[in-house]
């Protein structure tokens, strides 16, 4: 009796278990607060109807089901399905309840992002230049059997077509930078960490400073390589325009002294992730430099080379953006993006919202109560397999434990802040298997048969190794999911997503917690 009390009290003071204790605990409570989402097949939900002004091209019908799909289903985790009833009608189909989704569509089909092209740090053409409805769907061609090349063709006004001239004369082979909802007052924070990798740091300064001075902007980009040197130049451009919004990186070192001088000054700030400020960089064969061709943190979506026939400086209301690509498919994907950004990322035709129908789930609740069933036996399954496989109750009810409460926080992030679907909750049953998997693993890497009691520096030494197998194969699982989770299907990113956040999850909590009872356990026995 006195030796587990005394593994209690130590499994209690230990951080790695009170970390788990208190995320289940939280779970709990999102669970009990918002309660959990189910899917269309499981609760019903609305359609929202929507009818465009005109009939729409195949490739448009493709383009708006996969803009509505992208932007509505959050990586997956709130379910949506997209109806095409073409020629000029689609129908949304959202969980039950979700007014939340229900807003950002109107929201989508209502607002337009500010698009801007710019050469030579000199603005010459905005979204207002653009003719509605003027965008062409884009051509492919090949310029040999391992080169494709897309052209995009558009109208402009004839302001737009005079000032484009202008701004465009003789820059021939410059880089058009092309922005979406670029800040236009801001401190960018750059660190050293976030350069190309494959270019020296002369070449990305060089190629960074270009972007320093655009016209009727203040956007100023600082590269932070010593926060003690520079913190004083931060101060310094903050307090020569305190409308400057401060872009940085959350997990940059000096984050917590950048959040100090946005209270101190009330400026405001706008963290983003290490991906967001990263930036992509290609040489430019025809001036022999480097041209940033996309960075997200500016709002920069891509820089085409001017070709010399629009540097003449004659006006032209007819004007075309092409580049190359090795294979077909990139190419492809490159005229959308390209499509996208001109149009503001707006549809590409006017719409209007019809009145939301309920859609009823005649057997939503046999499909639920089978889901559970098939969830509740995978379970089961785990209790009856480490019970056979370890015999004894210390070994297995840890196990249990760590299992249920792997899940149950699984089902708190999918279901209180996404939807749990049929996807989701193959993902859910996946991850259960992912779980048992890690823990056989740290069990029999400590417990060997016929074997007296190790040394702690043994014990720490098979945790260490088991814990090296268990990163591997999650890592091997992140990577199989992947593609699935950038294949832009949502109905399968549902599934990716939970694998990965039930792989993830399981190896930074729940397996650390599971060997601090096993270390207990061995230590104590």
């Amino acid at each position: 009796m006195l030796k587990k009390v005394l593994i209690v009290q130590e499994l209690l003071s230990d951080k790695r278990v009170l970390f788990l204790i208190g995320l289940v605990l939280l779970s709990l409570a999102v669970i009990f607060v918002k309660g959990i989402n189910y899917g269309i097949e499981f609760e019903g939900g609305v359609r929202i109807p929507i009818t465009f002004d005109r009939d729409l091209t195949p490739t448009q019908m493709d383009e708006v089901v996969e803009i509505l799909k992208t932007r509505i289903s959050k990586f997956g985790l709130s379910q949506v399905i997209v109806r095409p009833l073409p020629p000029r009608e689609v129908q949304v189909e959202l969980a039950k309840g979700d007014e939340s989704s229900i807003k950002q569509i109107e929201k989508i089909l209502q607002t337009q992002g500010s698009f801007e092209s710019v050469i030579n740090n000199k603005i010459a053409m905005t979204g207002e230049d653009i003719l509605p409805g003027s965008i062409g769907e884009g051509r492919l061609s090949a310029i040999s059997k391992t080169a494709y090349k897309w052209e995009v063709d558009f109208a402009i006004t004839e302001t737009g077509a005079n000032k484009f001239a202008a701004v465009a004369l003789g820059q021939a082979n410059k880089p058009v930078y092309m922005f979406l909802d670029r800040p236009q007052t801001a401190l960018v924070l750059l660190e050293p960490r976030h350069f190309p990798k494959a270019l020296d740091a002369a070449s990305v300064l060089t190629s960074i400073s270009e972007l320093n001075n655009i016209q009727g902007s203040d956007l100023k980009i600082v590269v932070i390589d010593d926060w003690a040197i520079k913190k004083a130049i931060v101060e310094n451009e903050m307090a020569l325009n305190p409308n400057r919004t401060i872009i940085y990186s959350q997990n940059a070192s000096f984050a917590k002294d950048v959040e100090q001088l946005v209270t101190q000054m009330n400026v405001t700030s706008r963290p983003l992730t290490d991906a967001d400020m990263e930036f992509e960089i290609v040489p430019n064969d025809k001036l022999g430099d480097y041209t940033i061709n996309r960075w997200k943190a500016i709002g920069l979506l891509s820089a085409p080379i001017l070709s010399e026939g629009l540097a003449k400086g004659t006006p032209s209301r007819l004007v075309s953006v092409s580049g190359s690509a090795n294979d077909i498919q990139t190419a492809s994907d490159n005229s959308k993006e390209i499509r996208s950004i001109l149009s503001g990322g707006r549809l590409p035709v006017n719409a209007i919202i019809g009145s939301t129908i309920s859609i009823p789930a005649p057997l939503g609740k046999q499909f639920l109560d089978m889901s559970l069933v098939g969830a509740a036996l995978a379970f089961v399954f785990i209790v009856v397999f480490v019970s056979l496989r370890y015999r004894e109750p210390r070994l297995f009810l840890p196990v249990v434990v760590i299992s249920f409460a792997e899940i149950l926080i699984l089902v708190a992030i999918i279901g209180g802040f996404g939807t749990i679907d049929f996807a989701a909750m193959a993902g859910i049953i996946a991850a259960m298997g992912v779980s048992l998997d890690a823990q056989i693993i740290i069990t029999d890497e400590v417990f060997k048969k016929g074997e007296a009691r190790i040394s702690k520096e043994e014990l720490n030494e098979r945790v260490k190794n088991a814990f090296y197998i268990i990163t591997r194969n999650v890592a091997i699982a992140v990577i199989a999911m992947l593609p699935l989770f950038f294949s832009g299907v949502v109905e399968i990113v549902g599934f990716a997503t939970s694998t990965i956040l039930g792989a993830v999850l399981g190896l930074l909590i729940s397996r650390p917690a599971y060997a601090a009872i096993i270390e207990s356990l061995e230590m104590k026995d």
